[in-house]
């Protein structure tokens, strides 16, 4: 009897334990960046419909595809991050600085694709759209 006792109680805690690693893992997914990393990373949101490409200076240019939606952090190595991409009619060039959320964005107005901050994007309404 009192072996059937400790094997619930050690059932209980496995299945509580389980259940927090499985939220744990949630949290991770949704990809939450706590505040401490965020102070030196460089994110890059796009808000596209379609795939888009970005060129990051990384020792050597690389390219990335980015998908409607998702977020990137590109590296730092403790400074701006230099970024190139096609803005429908020619090639940009932008410095983003690290603790900084930028959104990859279509401007209407400007009838471009445009790389901002994204707090500064959401807060002028600038044209935002996801073309």
């Amino acid at each position: 009897m009192m072996r059937a006792g400790r094997l619930a109680v050690v059932l209980c805690a496995c299945l509580s334990w389980l259940g927090c690693a499985s939220h744990a893992d949630e949290l991770r997914s949704s990809n939450q960046i706590p505040k401490a990393a965020l102070a030196n990373a460089v994110i890059l949101r796009s808000v596209a419909n379609a795939p888009l490409k970005v060129s990051y200076l990384d020792g050597d240019w690389k390219e990335i595809q980015i998908s409607p939606g998702q977020s990137v952090t590109l590296p730092n190595s403790g400074g701006a991050v230099s970024v190139a991409y096609h803005d429908g009619a020619k090639i940009q060039s932008i410095q983003l600085a690290p603790g900084t959320q930028y959104v990859l964005y279509w401007d209407a107005q400007a009838a471009r694709w445009s790389i901002g901050p994204y707090e500064a994007v959401m807060r002028e309404g600038s044209g935002f759209r996801s073309r």
